[in-house]
């Protein structure tokens, strides 16, 4: 990404022609210092994990591809997007940063809280293919939920329940077993609360208290 700016700026383009990028960060205004009158920048960005070539390419079937451009240019791109058998997806201008972070948190972050359910299922005794063999069909059904339901209707587990003694009980095997999953996990909780407070399933009390617990936790482990 860090190379694109400068790219753009060695480059100028005749009348007629376009420019895109595939960033999934960067904006197509990063190409502007390449435009000329009667030229055009874009971006076109695949929302598809390369973590394997050909498991990528074959994923790019069905997949997003977030665009970006002037009417003309977004035309064509969606219409590149459908040969690829993808769907194209037109942002709102200046939002490529959240659109991002929000995919990396999808890609990359679940990954780290997959790292972060291994450990704790070697705890537990489970390998690494045991723990994705058990916890896989949890996940594949929240999903499942989140689609039907709406994410706030799919949050299940202690913190909707106001299980204060669950929650403590994990924070303490976290402390001594999973110290590093520590700050994950109440990173998670809090935004538990938060979905459980609106969804008007926790009492402000509990919803307190918890949130007390998690403070106090953390300030264990440092």
């Amino acid at each position: 990404d860090d190379a694109i700016a400068p790219l753009a700026a060695s480059l100028r383009l005749y009348s007629g022609q376009a420019m895109i990028h595939t960033s999934g960060a960067l904006g197509a205004e990063v190409l502007a210092p390449a435009m000329a009158a009667g030229t055009q920048v874009g971006a076109f960005h695949p929302l598809v994990a390369f973590a394997d070539t050909e498991r990528a390419v074959a994923a790019l079937h069905g997949a997003t591809i977030a665009i970006e451009g002037d009417d003309q240019l977004a035309t064509l791109l969606a219409e590149m997007a459908d040969a690829l058998g993808a769907t194209a997806v037109r942002l709102a201008p200046g939002s490529k940063a959240a659109y991002h972070a929000a995919a990396v948190l999808a890609a990359g972050g679940f990954v780290a809280l997959l790292d972060a359910i291994v450990e704790l299922g070697r705890v537990a005794g489970l390998d690494e293919a045991g723990s994705l063999a058990i916890y896989g069909p949890l996940i594949e059904g929240t999903l499942g939920n989140a689609r039907a339901l709406g994410v706030s209707a799919a949050l299940t587990g202690p913190i909707t329940r106001g299980d204060i003694g669950t929650l403590g009980a994990h924070l303490a095997t976290l402390k001594e077993h999973a110290p590093g999953v520590l700050a994950l996990y109440a990173a998670a909780a809090h935004r538990e609360i938060a979905l459980a407070r609106g969804r008007g399933a926790l009492a402000p009390e509990t919803a307190s208290i918890m949130a007390i617990t998690l403070s106090e936790a953390l300030a264990w482990a440092d």
